[in-house]
């Protein structure tokens, strides 16, 4: 599971991981992938690229694709929480969202009492956005199978 912040295209750095629709010819394919900027296009579009560069040593547009632009980013990954979607094929509903939620409230307070205090970072954003104070801003978003091996 990632946290996203949504937002301009043009707050998107280089470095940065994204979520987006795969673009096409004339608008997005509902398909989303997760990859790394690697830089920025002369048009303004993003180039990503896999994680795994010893069996993709390319960026993806090298190789025929798209740029990433506005109408395809979906947003920039701020906080992850790994395997979190192993356990919902481990255990029956409810029991998974029991756990799930679980997890989720302990990350966050390990966050807010890690920073001694200090309530401004991902953790308070993400509490705010649970308890839909940063409803346009900031999303959970469960990632596809399909997503994460792309």
């Amino acid at each position: 599971m990632v946290v996203l912040q949504f937002g301009s295209i043009g707050d998107v750095k280089v470095g940065d991981i994204i979520v987006f629709n795969r673009p096409i010819f004339g608008g997005c394919e509902d398909f989303t992938i997760i990859h790394t900027v690697v830089g920025v296009a002369s048009d303004g579009g993003l180039i990503t690229q896999r994680d795994n560069r010893l069996t993709n040593p390319n960026p993806d547009e090298s190789i025929g694709g798209l740029y990433v632009h506005q109408q395809c980013l979906v947003g920039r990954v701020v906080f992850i929480i790994p395997y979190l979607e192993r356990l919902a094929d481990l255990l029956p509903y409810p029991a998974n969202y029991v756990l799930a939620a679980l997890i989720i409230l302990f990350v966050i307070s390990s966050e807010m009492t890690g920073a001694e205090g200090k309530k401004e970072g991902v953790a308070s954003k993400v509490a705010e956005a649970v308890s839909g104070g940063i409803q346009k801003n900031w999303l959970l978003h469960q990632i596809p199978k399909s997503a994460a091996s792309s």
